[in-house]
């Protein structure tokens, strides 16, 4: 992404376009939307099938940053589990819808 963006201009919809641009965020948002239950570190390296957990947890981080995925600490020494927001959701569909049809 270029520049700062914050949780704010994701909601008013100033990021849509550069974000867009970024295959990496977009792979992310929909492999989470499709994994209601969270993915650990390495089931999201999997399903990018990227084999690099740097590619991999590079836009999570910015996806956190904005407040578009959280990550789930989970109890008893299983692996903490990365989900999508209701504001990762409405930014998903407001990407795919301003792409059009697939």
């Amino acid at each position: 992404m270029k520049g700062l963006w914050t949780a704010r201009d994701i909601e008013n919809g100033r990021t849509s376009n550069t974000s867009a641009e970024e295959a990496h965020f977009v792979a992310v948002l929909k492999i989470l939307e499709a994994n209601k239950n969270g993915l650990s570190n390495a089931e999201m390296d999997a399903a990018l099938n990227n084999s690099s957990q740097w590619v991999a947890m590079w836009p999570i981080r910015e996806l956190m940053a904005g407040g578009l995925v959280r990550y789930q600490v989970q109890l008893f020494g299983e692996p903490g589990k990365y989900t999508i927001t209701e504001s990762g959701l409405s930014f998903l569909h407001r990407i795919e819808a301003s792409n059009g049809p697939a």
